[in-house]
């Protein structure tokens, strides 16, 4: 949120069961099959998550710039998003 400033709803994606520890922001948790999950996030403004093929066809697909994380210390900026194309997913 302090990166875009402005209010965010966070979409949460994962094979493995969620816990609460983010309810402290505007957080929906998707129990959806994995191609609705992919074609939701496609439809994202942003997305953020670790390094997979997953997220970078859903980046792909959409037109939806990525940061794929890959340094949990990292102090992250817009201009770390990057939209995957092919090469980058191949």
């Amino acid at each position: 949120m302090n990166l875009l400033k402005k209010e965010c709803v966070f979409l949460m994606f994962s094979n493995e069961d969620l816990n609460d520890s983010f309810d402290s922001f505007n957080v929906i948790y998707s129990k959806e099959q994995w191609y609705v999950d992919q074609y939701i996030m496609s439809l994202c403004d942003y997305i953020i998550g670790p390094p997979s093929s997953f997220s970078g066809w859903a980046s792909y697909m959409g037109d939806v710039p990525l940061y794929q994380i890959r340094d949990t210390k990292h102090l992250l900026s817009l201009e770390d998003f990057k939209v995957f194309n092919l090469q980058t997913i191949l």
